[in-house]
């Protein structure tokens, strides 16, 4: 069985939701701390190229995205993958990539701190 890959940061809140939702669904996970272990220029692209483009990993959100004063619809794709390479918290996180298709972010809807909320 291929490994659902997990791309987050270490102790990170919503990267270990994740990491409970996806062990609920019995597949071998394969998790990478994007700080430990940077994201290489062609990881990063080829990661890029399967979530549909740079501007869908970028975090809008991260302080070095304040603080460079970007503006997203003004910054090249290879502008933000080589500013992604140098500073991984422009990274969106969590990001997971099951058979190929890549999920950025998560917000944790439906699970609380025991698991998964109940249905019924």
């Amino acid at each position: 069985m291929i490994p659902v890959e997990l791309y987050t940061a270490a102790g990170a809140r919503g990267g270990e939701r994740v990491r409970t939702l996806l062990a609920l669904t019995g597949r071998p996970v394969s998790a990478r701390d994007l700080f430990a272990q940077p994201l290489s220029w062609d990881d990063l692209k080829h990661l890029a190229g399967m979530a549909g483009g740079v501007r869908h990993l970028l975090s809008t959100q991260a302080a070095g995205y304040r603080e460079r004063g970007l503006d997203r619809s003004s910054v090249s794709e290879l502008e933000l993958l080589n500013l992604m390479v140098e500073d991984p918290t422009l990274l969106r996180r969590p990001i997971v990539v099951v058979d190929g298709v890549v999920l950025v972010g998560f917000e944790g809807h439906g699970l609380d701190r025991d698991g998964p909320a109940s249905t019924g």
